[in-house]
């Protein structure tokens, strides 16, 4: 039995007639019966209809929206050509946010306690700049204009001030996707989640690429207390991070770059950690030892206090790495 996903694995894209790839033929099977798949996946009656699940369409308009999302990289496939991973990001963030006078919304899918962390309130956003083929997140990554809607800070914030009091948690984090990638909106949920008295962590969970080439940014999250960063390493050389994540492999170096600047800033494991996917059926021991050495050289308490990862098989996880032509489960 596949374990159980911490979210809603599939959401169910409105029927549009506009150009664009729709998400229910890159399935290939008849949308009555996935619509009957997502309902097996449903945790309770009561949390499906009341939340905002059903995704809409918010849109500034549909050929804007339609310009953005041309040439615009869904799964990792083989033969595909690698992107840049800071264009991609910009090329996201006009998809998935919006301005609103003095205030940037991003489109969330939904809201929910996650059994990780001990218990933690998790905003599951949309848009990410990498294309991992082991991602557990929703089809948003790969769909942002078909998923989710736009939610200022201030809505978000309440969104997890509501679940912390119902559920008694006290942790709280931005998941499903990279939140740096606005990084005014980011902000802005921070400040509010530094006068939340509900929260007292927030967990930033980030791949890094974004920090890699904003050290201010990184010193401007770190002047909230209640931040703790978790920076996710997928490569220890170019041809790991292009077979792994889509992007080119001169980037492989910004996440490292962004641990060096919050090394520089904070303390490990008091402010942030490093995490890596070093899973032996996808990264060599090799490619592995390159990422603790690299990280001794910056700090050898971040390569002694590696948290490594493994693949998991959650449904759409085994769709990216059949897309991406990777067989690691039977």
């Amino acid at each position: 039995m596949l374990p159980q996903h911490e979210c809603f694995p599939c959401l169910t894209p409105p029927v549009d007639e506009s150009p664009g790839t729709h998400p229910l033929k890159l399935l290939e099977f008849p949308p009555i019966y996935y619509e009957l798949y997502i309902l097996t996946r449903i945790f309770t009656p009561e949390y499906y209809i009341k939340s905002s699940y059903r995704p809409k369409e918010y849109l500034r308009n549909k050929a804007d929206i339609y310009s953005d999302v041309k040439d615009y990289p869904r799964f990792w496939r083989p033969g595909n050509k690698p992107f840049n991973p800071l264009k991609l990001a910009e090329k996201t963030e006009k998809i998935v946010c919006r301005r609103e006078e003095n205030k940037v919304s991003r489109k969330y899918t939904h809201f929910y306690v996650a059994g990780v962390y001990r218990g933690i309130v998790t905003a599951c956003g949309v848009g990410c700049c990498l294309r991992c083929f082991y991602c557990w997140v929703p089809l948003s990554r790969d769909y942002p204009e078909h998923y989710g809607k736009y939610y200022t800070a201030s809505q978000v914030v309440q969104n997890i001030v509501k679940l912390a009091r119902k559920y008694r948690v006290k942790k709280a984090r931005i998941s499903c996707c990279e939140p740096t990638i606005s990084r005014e909106h980011l902000l802005q949920v921070l400040d509010l989640i530094e006068e939340a008295k509900e929260i007292k962590l927030f967990i930033l969970e980030t791949n890094g690429m974004i920090f890699g080439v904003n050290k201010s940014f990184v010193k401007e999250v770190l002047d909230y207390s209640k931040v703790y960063v978790r920076v996710s390493i997928k490569a220890g050389e170019p041809e790991g991070l292009t077979w792994r994540t889509g992007a080119d492999g001169d980037f492989y170096e910004l996440p490292f770059k962004a641990v060096e600047y919050f090394n520089e800033e904070a303390e490990p494991l008091k402010r942030f950690h490093v995490a890596a996917m070093t899973d032996s059926r996808i990264m060599s021991s090799r490619e592995r030892e390159k990422i603790i050495r690299r990280l001794w050289e910056i700090n050898p308490i971040l390569a002694i206090t590696l948290e490594e990862e493994i693949v998991d098989p959650y449904d759409t996880t085994l769709i990216r790495l059949e897309k991406a032509g990777v067989k690691i489960f039977k």
